[in-house]
């Protein structure tokens, strides 16, 4: 798809542009106005580098605030790493922070490190052009006191809110990028290329464009801004800095820091920029930095413009601690330790009664294998304590169920609780807890929910309500999305309550999932035995011993089942061979038998 502003050069150039007027000659007289006499010092040149310090582009800019805010040509910073500006007095400046770019219009803007250009441009408010109308160019020279030259416009079009002119200046590179003042010597449009077939006159978008260059919360996502590899300002707003800055993340670490750096230096006062540091410093290991600038987010916390309290600091500084021990186990001898996320924690909680921080401590506590201490937190998030003061989502109150749950059975499993049967039946209560708050209709997500629940029903023999489970569990992953395993692991439960055409089904369908599984045609032939399809027992097991010589299993099976078909003495010849393979529990049988 081509750019707006190209698609835009070549309809003018086709259709509106005085090549068929003016010919290749070009009309441009000397500007008269004594307030245009300076107008060059707001000029520069630009020169971008590529990553290996190369050359990429040169061309020309110009000044639009006394703060040293510069506008130029976005094809020339493309891929750039790295741009110097050149003023009117040949002094290099390196360009600082981009501040907003457009490819479609072919702008960029940006800030100059160590330059207050006092004698920067003024951008008109309104534009009153129309066909015919002059305006001067301004263009970068070497040459004091270069007087600006008077153009044309030779048509004005309407183009969103703005206008788009074609001009009567040459299609040249010294051309481009440059101012067109109006009589209060205010921008009225900057000067583009015309891209247009064999084009002989330049074209120009209006100035008022350029207010729409802008740093956004969202601009992480603007592919033109991350086509330049210069550092980006920050949004102007502290609400939309900060959200920006969290858009961000850690991913890019140069684009990150200048963002946070760039922050803390325009809001000082404010605790969160020194929070965000010290996460960025936490997230590269820097734990030292990360300490020093959440002791200085501490002092600052108290301070009206802050935007973020006390309790809110501690809680962050438990996640950072808790993740720096977790990731880095050798951090707990250097000075951070579970113990003080724990505290910190704690800390949060007190000041702010809030479940949030409850539940990181509950996360600290597990972590600490603090297992009774964690299941405590997490059951006391979904008590009545903070039904009415926080309304906890379904989807966390679910969450935070089978963390007590997990919690709980650590402790029995570690000693802290002296497992019982009991014990094990709260274990499925929690995850009852759990299920019932999952809002329905079931999704992915609500699935381990009831895989969890069915392992538990199966270690206390409740096999069919395990059955249930696995059949939701099935149904809400799919089989298509399911593998032998899970059928394999169903038929075992299935089996046990006595499902027998459910398990030969299951059984089965493990076979079609993996049907080089040698074992599962005897599984097959244990539920057929169990069903009292004898017969069928024994043809499966005969078809298994081609792959499995000498299993005891299909000796075992097929014996059983001739004893069951009143073949005494094929059932014994079957066990007895079942035994001399080291079944050893097959005497019972050989006497029932005999």
């Amino acid at each position: 798809m081509k750019k707006i502003f190209l698609t835009l050069c070549i309809l003018f150039a086709a259709n509106l542009t005085p090549c068929n007027v003016f010919g290749s000659a070009v009309e441009a007289t000397s500007a008269t106005s004594l307030e245009a006499k300076d107008a060059y010092k707001g000029m520069f040149s630009v020169v971008t580098y590529g990553e290996k310090n190369n050359i990429l582009h040169s061309g020309y800019g110009f000044f639009i605030s006394e703060d040293g805010t510069g506008v130029a040509s976005f094809s020339m910073f493309k891929d750039a790493y790295k741009a110097d500006i050149i003023d009117y007095k040949g002094k290099k400046y390196q360009v600082s922070r981009i501040l907003g770019a457009s490819s479609n219009y072919d702008l960029v803007k940006f800030s100059v490190e160590g330059r207050k250009a006092t004698d920067g441009f003024d951008i008109a408010a309104q534009s009153d052009l129309t066909t015919a109308s002059t305006v001067n160019i301004v263009r970068y020279s070497g040459k004091k006191k270069e007087t600006p030259l008077s153009l044309k416009i030779v048509s004005a079009d309407n183009f969103e809110k703005y206008k788009y002119y074609t001009i009567s200046a040459e299609n040249i590179e010294s051309n481009i990028g440059c101012p067109l003042l109006d009589a209060g010597n205010q921008v009225v449009a900057i000067t583009q290329k015309n891209v247009g077939p064999k084009a002989t006159t330049a074209c120009a978008i209006d100035a008022r464009f350029l207010s729409r260059l802008k740093i956004t919360s969202t601009s992480m996502l603007n592919a033109d801004l991350n086509a330049i590899n210069i550092a980006k300002g920050i949004p102007a707003t502290e609400k939309e800095a900060l959200t920006y800055i969290y858009m961000l993340g850690m991913k890019d670490s140069v684009t990150a820091s200048n963002a946070i750096n760039d922050f803390i230096t325009t809001y000082p006062e404010n605790a969160e920029g020194y929070v965000n540091r010290g996460n960025f410093y936490a997230n590269y290991k820097n734990y030292q930095l990360c300490q020093e600038d959440y002791a200085k987010a501490m002092e600052l916390a108290g301070n009206e413009v802050s935007t973020i309290k006390a309790s809110e600091i501690h809680n962050n500084l438990s996640k950072v601690i808790y993740n720096s021990v977790i990731t880095t186990p050798q951090q707990e001898q250097k000075g951070w330790t579970m113990k003080q996320a724990i505290e910190e924690a704690g800390k949060a909680f007190d000041l702010t009664p809030s479940p949030f921080y409850l539940l990181q401590q509950g996360h600290c506590y597990y972590a600490n294998k603090e297992y009774l201490n964690a299941y405590n937190n997490y059951l006391r998030i979904n008590s009545k304590e903070f039904q009415e003061s926080h309304k906890w989502s379904s989807k966390s109150k679910s969450e935070t169920w089978l963390f007590a749950t997990k919690a709980y059975e650590m402790a029995m499993r570690s000693g802290e609780i002296k497992a019982t049967m009991k014990d094990s039946l709260h274990l499925i209560s929690l995850l009852d807890s759990a299920i019932a708050a999952i809002p329905q209709p079931y999704d992915a997500a609500s699935a381990p929910y009831f895989w969890e629940r069915a392992q538990r029903n199966v270690a206390v023999q409740q096999y069919r309500k395990a059955v249930m489970d696995y059949n939701e569990y099935e149904k809400i992953i799919g089989p298509k999305n399911l593998n032998d395993k899970f059928y394999y692991l169903r038929e075992q439960s299935e089996i046990k309550c006595h499902m027998y055409q459910q398990a030969l089904d299951d059984i089965q369908t493990a076979i079609s999932f993996n049907p080089n599984d040698p074992f599962y045609p005897v599984e097959k032939a244990v539920v057929l035995l169990q069903a009292g399809m004898f017969e069928e027992a024994i043809s499966t097991c005969e078809a298994s011993l081609k792959k499995l010589p000498g299993n005891p299993d299909c000796y075992k099976i097929m014996g059983i089942a001739y004893g069951e078909l009143k073949n005494p003495q094929k059932a014994l010849e079957y066990l007895n061979k079942a035994k001399e393979l080291g079944d050893p529990t097959v005497d019972s049988f050989i006497q029932k038998y005999q």
